[in-house]
């Protein structure tokens, strides 16, 4: 797996994001989708292929949350690690994501120089030090 997928309505947060990818020394593929239902097509033309996906659940049109259950409707979840990336701390849409399958819930921190920080941790940490079956 060395293809993410950012899921985010926000401008300045692909900007940052695409920023700590470009200045990364990880090999990776970046595909951005600006709402849940690009996403979802995406994943249904695309139904084996494994991806890290930085999901926003506060997006026009498919929320982060009803993408999830479309995602796991189709199945779609099991060969996929989807992270929840929001500016949301509600109780219940961190408990609704972990119950919709979610690997992690992050909150974005609300200053460039932390949000960079974590996007470089979070690949670090997928790319780099995580093992998944099937991979080198």
């Amino acid at each position: 797996m060395d293809h993410v997928i950012l899921v985010e309505d926000d401008p300045d947060d692909i900007y940052f994001f695409k920023e700590v990818v470009k200045n990364s020394q990880l090999n990776m593929q970046l595909t951005i989708f600006e709402d849940g239902e690009e996403l979802y097509e995406f994943l249904l033309k695309n139904p084996s292929k494994h991806y890290l996906i930085l999901l926003d659940l506060n997006m026009p049109r498919l929320s982060g949350l009803e993408t999830l259950k479309k995602i796991n409707n189709c199945s779609l979840e099991k060969n996929n690690i989807i992270i929840a990336y929001t500016t949301s701390n509600y109780k219940r849409d961190l408990e609704e994501a972990y119950q919709l399958g979610v690997k992690s819930y992050i909150v974005k921190p609300d200053n460039q120089r932390d949000l960079s920080e974590l996007i470089e941790t979070i690949l670090q940490y997928w790319f780099k030090w995580n093992r998944l079956p099937g991979t080198d």
